[in-house]
């Protein structure tokens, strides 16, 4: 059974696409466990279908760990290709692969007992950090998707890029280099 706040967000969803005489669709597609080029395919096939079926909403389910980086890349690029409004309910975890699912969707909804995401860092299978090159690419990939929803593209960045010092100036959350901040 789905939680009561994911039923309430669909009710909304609904409720603000709504038009008199016209009920709204809502298509739910589920991002659990690690993500894999499995997913892309279950997430594009998701996608056909709410397409075919006039959806007005596509909602993703997150509750992962991540997973592997040229899967996630893929599925954001599968995201990007459909104009149907998408919303990522961040229902427990997005971590990794997962946060950069999130972000890649028109409105992110965290879930109100406890939703978290971040920690975007890519490692190695064996769990190691992987080299400036790649943090590098991933960081713009971040950057770029967070930019392109209107969010802050230096917090999407420190999701990525562990060197990277948050600090609030005058109200307006800033991205800062170490030094910078010492």
């Amino acid at each position: 059974m789905k939680p009561r706040w994911f039923i309430i967000l669909c009710l909304l969803s609904w409720a603000i696409l709504s038009t008199p005489g016209y009920a709204a669709s809502v298509y739910v597609i589920d991002i659990r466990n690690a993500i894999g080029k499995g997913l892309k395919e279950y997430i594009t096939r998701g996608i056909e279908l709410s397409e075919e079926k006039g959806a007005d909403t596509i909602v993703f389910d997150i509750n992962t760990p991540g997973g592997a980086l040229d899967a996630t890349l893929d599925i954001l690029n599968v995201i990007h290709s459909t104009d149907i409004p998408t919303i990522a309910f961040v229902n427990s975890n997005a971590y990794s692969a997962g946060a950069i699912i999130a972000l890649a969707c028109d409105q992110i909804v965290m879930h109100p007992e406890g939703g978290v995401m971040g920690d975007a860092a890519p490692v190695s299978i064996a769990g190691e950090e992987a080299p400036e090159k790649a943090i590098s690419g991933v960081r713009g990939k971040i950057r770029s998707t967070a930019e392109s929803h209107g969010r802050n593209p230096d917090i999407a960045a420190a999701m990525v890029d562990k060197t990277i010092v948050l600090t609030s100036i005058n109200g307006e959350i800033r991205a800062l280099t170490p030094s910078e901040y010492e």
